[in-house]
């Protein structure tokens, strides 16, 4: 790309006048480049410009990492996902039982007739040993924005969200009737570096992900 850092928008805009009797007063139109033409806009030169797209998938939902321009990453070229994607706690804690970071045990509960009782899939019952492995079952993660520039004054944003389904403190310790009292369902954390200039970047980029 040039020196300037594009826009990730899906759909560029060219805008064209149309010739009239009062060419002065001739009304502006604009029409819409196709996507394989998006962050062109800046790339006007006659150089030879890589494009990248990464497609990544979760458990939940697909999105893409993109790179308008790979030889202009290092000069300030952004590199951003498409679209929100979401982790699924339960897809991370059964990749980490059978990594060994996470640990489960057969729980004893037994019914009336001393039969030991089975869960959902007709196996006993079992129980995550580490209480933060409740917390990683109990959660969606969530990658709500991610647009990355190299150098220190470059634009940067980045934002997480973490959903709780049952609480954060009944996840933790397991006592339903603590964790209806008060909890903690959700959180979620921003990382921002914008100088005024570069406002309109970021703002192009928010407006994608809403579209998408």
């Amino acid at each position: 790309m040039g020196e300037s850092n594009p826009s990730p928008v899906t759909e560029a805009t060219v805008t064209e006048t149309k010739k009239g009797s009062n060419p002065g007063a001739a009304p502006a139109v604009t029409r819409q480049l196709p996507a394989v033409l998006a962050g062109a806009e800046t790339l006007m030169n006659g150089k030879l410009r890589i494009g990248l797209e990464v497609r990544v998938k979760s458990g939940s939902g697909s999105s893409a990492l993109r790179i308008a321009d790979v030889t202009g990453v290092s000069k300030g070229e952004p590199v951003y996902i498409a679209k929100p994607i979401r982790l699924e706690g339960k897809h991370l804690k059964k990749f980490l039982l059978g990594k060994g970071i996470l640990h489960e045990t057969q729980e004893d509960e037994k019914d009336d007739k001393g039969a030991v009782i089975q869960g959902p899939d007709g196996q006993p019952k079992k129980k995550l040993q580490e209480p933060y492995g409740r917390l990683i079952d109990d959660a969606t993660i969530s990658c709500q924005a991610f647009y990355f520039t190299v150098g220190d004054n470059n634009p940067l944003l980045m934002m997480f969200d973490l959903q709780l389904k049952d609480g954060l403190i009944q996840s933790l310790t397991g006592d339903a009737d603590l964790g209806n009292l008060f909890d903690i369902t959700g959180a979620s954390i921003r990382l921002l570096r914008c100088k005024e200039e570069d406002l309109p970047k970021l703002q192009a980029y928010a407006a994608q992900l809403a579209e998408d």
